[in-house]
């Protein structure tokens, strides 16, 4: 029996899709510290529904940790992304930056010296 509730019927690709959209909504919404917390729960509500789904999201969740002073979580993110994609420029910088503030620097130098070859 098919269920009639559209929203059973769409994929994890287009379920995180939406709540990927709906968190940049929010953050093109103003710079608020409530609507970066929001922001923030739609990235991880897109990663939870398609934890494969596109790079960008992972990006804009360590993003949005590293704006919201959560460096040690924006670190986390950034290893992620580097996991998948070493030589990501942005990911190098921003995910040592966030281990500089974490108090993590030792571990940031090797993250520098790529983002500086990028």
């Amino acid at each position: 029996m098919m269920s009639s509730d559209p929203a059973l019927q769409k994929s994890p690709f287009q379920l995180a899709e939406e709540h990927f959209q709906n968190a940049l909504q929010v953050g093109r919404r103003s710079p608020d510290l409530s609507d970066r917390v929001a922001m923030i729960d739609g990235f991880r509500k897109a990663l939870e529904v398609d934890p494969e789904g596109h790079a960008e999201v992972r990006g804009h969740l360590a993003w949005g940790y590293y704006c919201n002073s959560q460096f040690e979580a924006a670190a986390q993110e950034y290893l992620q992304i580097l996991k998948r994609n070493p030589q990501d420029a942005d990911a190098n910088y921003y995910g040592a930056l966030s281990l500089i503030r974490s108090f993590r620097g030792k571990e940031a130098w090797p993250l520098l010296f790529r983002a500086a070859r990028k």
